[in-house]
């Protein structure tokens, strides 16, 4: 004999299986938790989720299965409710194509250096103020994108070693982030969430809020 009894899911309609002895059950379609309330042979489910505000939970479902409902719609509720990113692993910068930039100024420079002095060369009587001030020009605009070049490149390896020194605790934050978020319970209602069986609650838009305190 059959020990199960089956019925719909309040929430998207999928068969879920009932036994004797279930006293909460997780829909195996849309993933929202339930309380299962039995009155003589009449067996319902109820959201397992009280909202902290207005003490109900009929508009009470898993954030979990509404994003996973809403978020091929891209939905603002979708976006609002989206899980924490996982932070990327830092990758060392190689800096390649900034070495053959200033390896390509400094020549840029070379050869105009070199061809403003064969062209005093040649006509040494009309070397004067404007050849030197032309000179120093060369040394110092050469120089100073130089030093741009340089700096740029110390700036990425400094972000790096700083991101890769603090990637550890941010994986760290990211994974207790993800366990509250597959906590969370979304009040449709009041538009707030909330963990069960905690006092503090907030509204959608200021999830990481919660997720990140």
């Amino acid at each position: 004999m059959n020990s199960f009894q089956k019925i719909s899911c309040p929430s998207c309609g999928g068969n879920v299986d009932i036994s004797k002895n279930t006293s909460h059950l997780v829909c195996n379609y849309c993933k929202n938790s339930f309380l299962v309330k039995r009155e003589g042979d009449i067996i319902s489910l109820e959201y397992f989720a009280s909202c902290p505000l207005c003490n109900r939970n009929d508009k009470s479902q898993r954030v979990a299965a509404i994003f996973s409902r809403e978020s091929a719609s891209g939905s603002l509720l979708a976006n609002q409710l989206a899980q924490p990113i996982k932070p990327q692993e830092p990758v060392e910068p190689s800096g390649c194509f900034s070495y053959i930039l200033l390896l390509l100024v400094i020549n840029a420079g070379i050869q105009m250096f070199a061809g403003s002095v064969a062209g005093i060369k040649d006509n040494p009587r009309y070397f004067g103020g404007f050849d030197i001030f032309v000179f120093i020009a060369i040394i110092l605009i050469t120089s100073w994108i130089s030093f741009k070049i340089l700096s740029g490149i110390q700036k990425r390896k400094s972000q790096y070693e700083n991101n890769k020194l603090n990637f550890p605790n941010s994986l760290r934050k990211w994974e207790l982030a993800l366990k509250k978020w597959q906590q969370l319970y979304y009040c449709e209602r009041d538009g707030i969430v909330f963990i069960p069986g905690e006092n503090k609650h907030v509204d959608a838009s200021n999830i990481n809020n919660i997720l990140f305190e």
